[in-house]
């Protein structure tokens, strides 16, 4: 027995009423509690998550009796979900009950004194809930419960400590859900020239190109990014102050969701500019909208703003950097297409003639449907 041992085992007698150590009777059980004085499990010990659910297991904590009590009281346990953060983003795990505090470190405080058939073992039952939010990818995984002793004090080894795992099947989003729903989404292709779409596709609005590096501007990601021309698709200057690319995108088949209130879409997109000079326009936009019925509608409902819901986010950039609008619309119930929109916005001076906008880009433009709870 090594003093470490040694000194454990002398708290434990004391405790217990004993009188020395490994030398028989009762004291022969000393040792072995010295490395199994609690055991953890899950019930069940594998899980299906559903995509923006939850599922439930019990932790199962058994404690010696004798080797929680010191001659300062009982020694409480400390708990740890997840110890070594393994859990991707939107897997999340609960305990019920909640602890009597949260330590220092992160570690969940218990005690283990419930009674089992066996007068010498306690236990401690948690109900462990794990949830994935919407759109989370699918797979397998597994939940770590890190479970030990309260050290007798600070910096002093646990007298013990379990780990137990939980195997997690997390489901894949259902089809049309957590991914980029959008065609051309880094215009790394070529985009249309024209008017609001009648049907899901590639980009199409007013002048623009899709080019590599100018100007001083980089892509943000891949070999090319679009940019703005004119506020009209002739390619020649007009009193109109937007030039717009617009993006139509199915969502019939969600109906029963959407019907339901669960379905939000999340857009962005990065835009950029040439530092330029005073006379320089500075705002984008970037814009969802949602509409019912058939794609052949939506020009004309666009034009007189005739659409069930419509959510908008601006940003006014300062010169050679990207950054970023982003926006979300829960899709009102009805909803069959959506309307993705990018534009650069003459907000400084509106030209009539000319070059209208002098190095307007865009990039990473991306449209992503959440099924919330």
């Amino acid at each position: 027995m090594t003093p470490h041992q040694l000194c454990i085992c002398l708290l434990l007698g004391a405790a217990a009423g004993l009188t020395g150590c490994g030398g028989g009777g009762r004291n022969e059980g000393i040792v072995p509690l010295l490395v199994a004085l609690i055991r953890a499990d899950f019930t069940p010990r594998s899980v299906s998550v559903p995509n923006g659910g939850a599922a439930s297991a019990q932790l199962s904590i058994r404690c010696d009796r004798d080797g929680l009590r010191t001659p300062f009281g009982t020694l409480e346990l400390r708990v740890k979900l997840d110890p070594d953060q393994h859990l991707p983003a939107g897997v999340q795990a609960t305990t019920s009950p909640a602890p009597t505090r949260v330590d220092s470190d992160g570690f969940m405080r218990y005690d283990c004194t419930a009674d089992t058939p066996d007068p010498l073992v306690k236990q401690l039952m948690l109900d462990v809930t794990v949830t994935a939010a919407a759109g989370t990818p699918g797979g397998p995984l597994a939940l770590q419960a890190y479970v030990e002793i309260e050290p007798l004090a600070v910096g002093e080894p646990s007298r013990d400590a379990t780990l137990a795992t939980l195997d997690l099947g997390v489901a894949a989003p259902p089809p049309g859900y957590g991914v980029n729903l959008l065609a051309n989404p880094a215009f790394s292709e070529a985009v249309g020239n024209g008017t609001v779409p009648t049907a899901a596709g590639n980009w199409t609005g007013d002048s623009a190109s899709v080019v590599p590096a100018e100007q001083g501007i980089s892509p943000r990601s891949g070999p090319t990014m679009l940019r703005f021309l004119s506020t009209g698709n002739t390619g020649a200057a007009s009193a109109l102050q937007s030039s717009q690319q617009w993006q139509l995108i199915d969502v019939s088949e969600l109906a029963a969701d959407i019907a339901a209130g669960r379905v939000r879409a999340d857009a962005g997109a990065w835009f950029n500019r040439v530092p330029g000079t005073e006379t320089t326009d500075r705002r984008f936009d970037l814009r969802v909208i949602a509409f019912d019925g058939d794609a052949s509608t939506v020009p004309a409902r666009y034009g007189s703003s005739a659409w069930l819901a419509i959510q908008a986010a601006s940003v006014t950039t300062a010169g050679n950097q990207w950054q970023e609008a982003q926006t979300s619309l829960v899709l009102p119930p009805g909803t069959t297409w959506l309307l993705v929109e990018v534009y650069a916005f003459e907000d400084v001076l509106n030209d009539a003639t000319g070059a209208e906008f002098s190095g307007h880009y865009a990039d990473d433009a991306s449209l992503v449907l959440r099924l919330q709870p």
